[in-house]
């Protein structure tokens, strides 16, 4: 999977196992062996390649308690992935959002647009930013890989500015590749190559540092939308 991401021009990725009471008991003990074992043969094979670890931690009424005694998996120093069910919003997202980073940690929320409510009420993820959440999607979202609602989903997210960054969420090398390449030219054809750039490059690059973000996502109006895509079909004319 890493020759596949350099392939793919990627050139820092982060290893993020899953965290969930009583189906993926991780910490940063019991994973910090097995990561330090990943970035070695990497670096021994020669690999244009920087792993990095965080991990993609369920919400759950214990969050913050692991945080602080798991800081290996903050990025920068203070952002951490936070995972939501896949059919269900906590009721207590702002609160916990807020408590979050009164703590100092500030979630990146992965993929709200796999979440079968979200997908059908993108204004609470809104009201998350507002509170200070940033958004991650999934580049096999962008390209419709995960389906229809997803896409859909996503394309919205995308469009009224709700989303900061995008990433491969890889899992395999053949079902769930960690390609981001195809998904950035999709971005590029929707919202223009600088903010296509922002989200898989800048803005990740700023998290990483533990910076807060220099700018907002773009938001992309009627306008703007009809310019893309005068713009994609004169491109595609020229081929």
């Amino acid at each position: 999977m890493c020759r596949i991401a350099a392939s793919d021009g990627i050139r820092t990725v982060f290893a993020t196992p899953h965290v969930k009471e009583a189906v993926y008991e991780n910490d940063e003990k019991s994973v910090m062996p097995v990561f330090m074992k990943l970035k070695k043969a990497v670096e021994d094979e020669g690999i244009g390649l920087s792993v990095e670890l965080a991990a993609e931690i369920h919400i759950s009424s214990t969050l913050i308690h692991f945080l602080h005694h798991n800081r290996a998996f903050l990025i920068g120093g203070r952002y951490f992935l936070l995972e939501l069910p896949p059919e269900t919003v906590p009721s207590n997202m702002e609160e916990l959002i807020f408590d979050a980073q009164i703590k100092g940690f500030y979630p990146i929320i992965a993929h709200p647009e796999r979440n079968s409510i979200l997908q059908k009420n993108t204004r609470l993820i809104a009201r998350w930013i507002d509170r200070g959440a940033l958004v991650q999607a999934t580049a096999m979202s962008v390209t419709g890989e995960f389906g229809k609602a997803p896409k859909k989903a996503v394309s919205e997210i995308i469009e009224k500015g709700l989303c900061h960054i995008l990433a491969t969420d890889a899992h395999s090398p053949k079902w769930r590749p960690p390609i981001l390449s195809h998904a950035r030219d999709v971005l590029t054809e929707m919202v223009g190559k600088q903010e296509a750039d922002r989200m898989v490059s800048g803005r990740p690059m700023e998290i990483m540092k533990g910076e807060m973000l220099s700018d907002k996502p773009l938001r992309i109006s009627a306008k703007t939308k009809s310019f893309f895509r005068r713009r994609i079909l004169t491109n595609r004319g020229k081929k």
